[in-house]
């Protein structure tokens, strides 16, 4: 992987960008509208990506992607309502 972004895209949704020079590039949908309420952050680790964000009532939002993996992303609340301003 060449090159990677994750952002609040319309409706408040959350984008993923990533280019490869062997494999192109692309844009996906992390998670839909309503759902990110602040700039992103994006690590990488453990055979995966990691994306956390504000979520909903201020919660944190954390999403994951193994490496190549066909499934889609993954969900996982990282800390309740009322507990994240960014």
């Amino acid at each position: 992987m060449n090159s990677m972004v994750a952002y609040e895209g319309p409706g408040n949704s959350l984008l993923y960008y990533w280019e490869d020079s062997n494999q192109g590039s692309g844009t996906e949908t992390v998670a839909g509208p309503g759902t990110t309420f602040s700039a992103p952050a994006i690590g990488l680790g453990n055979n995966s990506t990691g994306i956390t964000a504000e979520g909903p009532e201020h919660s944190l939002e954390f999403y994951w992607q193994t490496y190549g993996g066909s499934s889609g992303w993954n969900e996982e609340p990282a800390a309740g309502n009322w507990t994240t301003y960014a």
